[in-house]
């Protein structure tokens, strides 16, 4: 059940940038430099509010890096992913 659930992650990981093509660029400036700084600045519409949500709890483990950023900036971050959020 562990591999399926693996396999089945990065298959998503893996097509994520092909799809991020054909969505619009964030239009966010923040979100374009804190994000884009360290990859490609995945368009909100790609995950569900809950889902950016959990990411943006969970930055100081993002994808084994700490992305930790001031409360200020993760707070207007979340607000900005949660309302451009796909459904």
């Amino acid at each position: 059940m562990k591999i399926r659930a693996t396999v089945a992650s990065l298959i998503a990981t893996l097509a994520l940038p092909a799809l991020a093509d054909r969505l619009p660029l964030p239009g966010n400036p923040l979100y374009a430099e804190e994000c884009g700084a360290c990859h490609l600045a995945y368009p909100p519409q790609l995950l569900d509010a809950h889902s950016w949500l959990h990411v943006m709890n969970g930055l100081d483990k993002h994808f084994g890096t700490d992305a930790s950023l001031d409360e200020r900036r993760r707070s207007a971050l979340t607000d900005y992913l949660g309302k451009n959020a796909g459904g």
